[in-house]
């Protein structure tokens, strides 16, 4: 696939994808980073964080303390949960994940992509 997304928040760096073009559910990807302690925000996700750590989903970064790194791909629920666990408290995933290529966050790719897509009838 050759829509991949970017989040990066100091030390984190993660990549991903939605899974649909309807934006539900969105893929981090193996070797994503995830910061352990985030901004002022309060983590809205610390048991999800949490339950990824016991699954070996999330585990300790080798060379950086302050992350956790994506053992394996993983399917959440929306974008701003994958958010949320990347940047270690709650974010806006939408709006915060900008698309590889053209630099548009997911919410500005998701209709410009299903647009396109009309206008070529391939979607109904």
């Amino acid at each position: 696939m050759s829509d991949w997304f970017l989040l990066e928040r100091k030390a984190a760096r993660a990549t991903g994808y939605p899974v649909s073009l309807s934006g539900k559910h969105f893929v981090v990807r193996e070797g994503s980073t995830a910061l352990k302690v985030g901004g002022h925000r309060k983590a809205r996700n610390h048991r999800l964080r949490d339950a990824l750590v016991r699954r070996r989903v999330l585990e300790e970064h080798p060379s950086d303390t302050t992350l956790y790194v994506f053992a394996s791909d993983f399917i959440f629920d929306n974008p701003s949960a994958a958010g949320d666990i990347v940047n270690g408290a709650n974010e806006s995933g939408p709006e915060t994940w900008k698309h590889s290529g053209s630099g548009l966050s997911l919410k500005e790719w998701l209709p410009s992509v299903r647009a396109a897509l009309a206008a070529s009838a391939i979607l109904p």
